[in-house]
Parts: C-alpha cells; structure tokens; sequence
C-alpha cells in the first residue's frame, strides 16, 4: 500500500530485524525512505539493510540493545551522522513471557519490562529531545490490545504495555501544552488476531501522516472497548 508522503523521510525502526519492523522498514524503503534498522541481532539486522538498499533506499544497520540507554543513545548519533536529521523514530521492539505469573521466572520478568517498556522509554527520550531542537518529528509507539486491558498469563507483558500507553498519552499531552504542533506523538495498538500486513500498513501509513492512536483491525476496537467497561 503506498502512503504519498513518505518518500524522502528518515525513519529509524527498532525491532527491525523480523516481523513488524523488518516488514515496515522494507516497504518504507520501497516508498523511497531512508531506513536506520535497529536490533538486537547483527547478522539479520545487516541483511535487511542489504534488502533496503537493494529497493533503492539509502539504509544503515545500528546493532542495539534498546535496554541499554547508551546503546540507544549510539542509535540516535548514528543516525544524525548518516542522514543528519530524523523524520519519524519507531519504538517496535518488545519481547514478552508468557505463562502462569510464579512460573515464569522473576529474571525473564525483568527482561520483558526493561526490553519493552524501558527501551520505548529510552527511544521515546532520544528521539523526543531531537525532535525538539529540530522543532518537528513522529514518534510512534507500538502498544499492544493488552495496553487497554489485560489477560492472564500476560502480567509483565501486560504492565509494560500499559506503562507504554501511559508514557505516549502523557507526553501527547506536554506536546499540546507546550505547543509543538510539527511534533506527533502516534500509538499503535495491535491486537492478537490480525494480519501482519495490516500493522506494516498502518506503521508506513503513520509515517506520512500522523495520528494519536491506531487500533489495528475491527476486532481490536471491539476487544478494547469491551476490557474499558469491564474496567468500569
């Protein structure tokens, strides 16, 4: 899906090395924007910036652990220093641990919070304060369904979720006070039943045109609303 806009952007993904973010950082890339990929795995890392490059799109690969804030900090004078400016700055990375709260152990806890929910925190940091001092930028952060509500098994998934909706909403709000209106600040809430393509969709189609909050698919708009009543 082509999203008129978009050619010509700087885009830094996280997260880009498989799923959401490779797929959104290779359609970018068709569309004529130049990629900074961010992950934790070089070796797939560098062949998804090899595959940006080969769809004509200027691209780097910035190995990075979004749980380190100064491997974060790396990615965002990367970047500056490969395309001297950012357009968009994408918070997709995320792991989860998923099953009864006491058998899963207290260390992959731990991980999902500082993966997920600090990591956005340090990209939402870098990338926020570089918007600024250029007075324009996107941010856009990947949430999830469970953001709005919960479900069992899903604890640490769920709170880092929630904590990532909170941060977005609340800088949303310092965005309006201070009057930065070239500064957006998107969420993104995929839902579990879904089509990838329509998360990669939704991701590009941000990228060109802004908005404070996507829900992917009918089914999500749904399952949120029914977990705020029953929250009420």
């Amino acid at each position: 899906m082509t999203a008129p806009g978009v050619n010509g952007k700087v885009v830094v993904i996280t997260g880009a090395s498989s799923g959401f973010g490779q797929g959104t950082a290779l359609e970018l890339a068709r569309q004529g924007a130049s990629v900074v990929v961010a992950a934790r795995r070089g070796q797939p890392l560098g062949e998804v910036a090899q595959a940006c490059r080969d769809a004509g799109a200027r691209a780097i690969a910035v190995p990075t652990d979004v749980s380190q804030p100064r491997q974060v900090e790396r990615l965002v004078q990367s970047a500056l220093t490969a395309f001297q400016h950012i357009d968009v700055w994408i918070n997709n990375a995320g792991v989860g641990g998923l099953g009864p709260f006491e058998r899963v152990a207290l260390g992959d806890h731990t991980q999902v919070i500082a993966t997920t929910l600090l990591g956005t925190l340090y990209g939402t940091y870098v990338a926020y304060r570089q918007f600024v001092t250029q007075g324009a930028g996107t941010l856009v952060n990947v949430a999830s369904e469970v953001a709005r509500h919960t479900a069992p098994y899903h604890a640490s998934y769920a709170a880092a979720k929630h904590g990532v909706v909170a941060l977005s909403d609340s800088l949303r709000q310092e965005v309006a006070q201070q009057g930065r209106p070239d500064v957006h600040v998107c969420l993104v809430m995929p839902t579990a039943l879904h089509d990838p393509q329509d998360v990669i969709d939704t991701l590009v189609r941000l990228v060109a045109d802004p908005k404070d909050t996507e829900i992917v698919s009918t089914d999500g708009v749904i399952e949120i609303s029914a977990g705020r009543r029953k929250a009420g």
